[in-house]
């Protein structure tokens, strides 16, 4: 997403960030977000769960990126886990998307935050414990 270049002798970014995956995983959030509403017996056929989804998957990846810039600012490696932002980047950078469009009540977003941030622990050890990840966070 940087190709390659630098800002004060880093890497803006890093290499594991490509707008390959910024395109790529908008789609999904969008095709991802059409398949989830099919379920939801009052969801009216139109395209906005897809352009919904897309940006939720656009904020996501955003905020992944942003944190990236301030990871390799802080001198941590790409991979290398920087707790509590590893966790929450995509959180943010989804809801901040979503809310000029939707009216996110506080209560729901504060859960939407600690849901995930939880998930994201719990899934992160199992993948540890399976010798899918090389730390436990």
């Amino acid at each position: 997403m940087d190709f390659g270049k630098t800002w004060r002798g880093k890497p803006v970014f890093g290499k594991n960030k490509r707008l390959r995956g910024i395109v790529f995983g908008t789609i999904m959030g969008g095709l991802t977000a059409v398949i989830v509403s099919k379920f939801n017996a009052n969801t009216v056929v139109t395209l906005a769960p897809f352009w919904m989804g897309s940006l939720l998957g656009f904020g996501a990846l955003l905020g992944d990126a942003i944190e990236s810039f301030f990871k390799r600012r802080r001198g941590i490696d790409a991979g290398q886990s920087w707790f509590p932002f590893d966790q929450t980047d995509y959180i943010i950078g989804g809801l901040l998307i979503a809310l000029p469009f939707v009216a996110i009540p506080l209560w729901a977003v504060g859960t939407i935050i600690i849901t995930y941030f939880g998930l994201h622990l719990v899934i992160a050890y199992m993948a540890y414990l399976c010798g899918l990840k090389s730390s436990p966070i």
